[in-house]
């Protein structure tokens, strides 16, 4: 299972907003809120950082630090202080469903893990790519590309083409798997497969083995089909 602890609720309407469709929404936000808060929700467990509406769009790395400073500092500075103030390497996953603003919310952590003096990667798997677009970085060919503007560390980005990715981690795993001799070419040197993986591939590729072997030991038994 993957923890997760917070909540980022986006574009929270003013109570005291007049329009009728406003009025409308303003309810149905509250009603979720009130849902939430109430803990009769699973959301019920997570930390909630409340967000408002904001009447422009958020683009580039100055806006995101605005963003950031609303969203995860502030009243909700303790809320995100194990995330932007803990030491060593980790992972943060914003997830959600479509138009939520994950790629916004993820945009604006990233800026702030920065600013907080930690070299930060944002990578996007969304097929549907926005993140250049909130950065106001050129993303589109599939490079890393670094963010300028940031005061602390260094923040990097890029766009995955998840279904290229995996099949060329599944090409490159099973050939090891599989026993095969072929060499990569890395730093102008042909190495073996199995030292050009990174290391957190390497357990899997064992995994892989192990039941292709296995499996293999059982079909001489007899007993596969």
């Amino acid at each position: 299972d993957v923890p997760v602890s917070q909540l980022v609720v986006n574009q929270i309407i003013a109570q005291d907003a007049t329009a009728a469709y406003l009025g409308r929404v303003v309810k149905e936000q509250q009603r979720a809120l009130q849902t939430i808060e109430s803990g009769s929700s699973p959301l019920s467990r997570l930390q909630l950082s409340r967000v408002p509406f904001f009447d422009l769009e958020i683009r580039g790395v100055f806006p995101l630090k605005f963003l950031g400073g609303v969203a995860f500092g502030g009243e909700h500075e303790a809320i995100w202080e194990d995330t932007l103030k803990a030491d060593g390497d980790r992972f943060v996953f914003v997830g959600g469903k479509g138009g939520v603003g994950k790629t916004t919310t993820s945009a604006a952590l990233a800026v702030a893990c920065a600013e907080a003096g930690h070299n930060t990667l944002l990578v996007s798997t969304d097929p549907a790519h926005s993140l250049g677009d909130a950065l106001d970085v050129e993303l589109s060919g599939g490079a890393v590309a670094r963010v300028e503007g940031i005061v602390g560390a260094s923040l990097y980005a890029v766009e995955v083409e998840v279904d290229e990715a995996v099949q060329e981690f599944k090409r490159l795993v099973g050939g090891v798997a599989d026993g095969g001799g072929e060499r990569v070419e890395q730093r102008g040197r042909g190495v073996p497969r199995r030292r050009a993986l990174p290391p957190a591939a390497r357990p899997v590729l064992r995994a892989q083995g192990g039941a292709r072997r296995e499996g293999a030991r059982a079909g001489r038994g007899g007993g596969w089909a």
